[in-house]
């Protein structure tokens, strides 16, 4: 099954303040960090054992989905094949099977990707808040004003020291926290992060 990409990650407002607003006349300068949060959250162990475990979950349904899909394809084929040979009365019938295994195709699409995004979310939601607390506490220890997540579409960094970017830091320090039991590790993990299933559509069409 392939998985696109996961869409929208989470608000990360407390952490969204730029260093420039908050520093003030006399005041010493602001100490921060920066991470990428939306990489970070695909990229831990835990997000990757959790997509292959989607996979699995919903596999049969995917299955079902292109099972229609080449039920509908056949009809399409005999249908253009028959165009001077089949009678009136078969070429309707042949166009009223089409049509309800169509039906059936978008409604199970659509339920498939209506429960693929709500478990997504979940997981995203559910990595997200767990790494918050590990960012906050990471600010803490390392006497820090705030971390600025370049993810956010809020946050206009342009350029940045890569001595100042911390997300492969806070994926290390999610790690070692959350660790992942072996057998969960031991499914395939994609590269990508999870979403909806990529399904053709009816017909051929991509």
């Amino acid at each position: 099954m392939k998985i696109r990409a996961i869409l929208p990650f989470m608000a990360l407002a407390a952490f969204s303040f730029a260093p420039a607003a908050m520093a003030q006349a006399g005041a010493p300068p602001t100490k921060f960090k920066v991470m990428d949060m939306r990489t970070a959250i695909i990229a831990t162990a835990e997000a990757k054992a959790d997509v292959a475990q989607l996979q699995s979950q919903f596999a049969p349904q995917q299955a079902q989905l292109e099972s229609l899909n080449k039920q509908i394809d056949d009809l399409a084929r005999k249908l253009q094949a028959g165009t001077n040979t089949l009678s009136d009365e078969e070429k309707a019938r042949l166009t009223r099977q089409g049509q309800m295994l169509q039906s059936q195709y978008k409604r199970a699409s659509d339920q498939l990707e209506e429960q693929s995004n709500a478990a997504q979310q979940d997981m995203v939601d559910g990595i997200g808040r767990k790494m918050m607390d590990i960012v906050d506490n990471y600010r803490k220890e390392n006497g820090l004003d705030c971390v600025l997540n370049t993810s956010s579409d809020s946050i206009g960094i342009l350029s940045k020291s890569v001595e100042l970017d911390i997300t492969q830091e806070i994926i290390k320090l999610y790690d070692q926290k959350y660790p992942v039991k072996a057998a969960t590790t031991a499914a395939p993990k994609p590269a990508t992060p999870p979403a909806s299933p990529a399904v053709k559509k009816p017909g051929g069409e991509k």
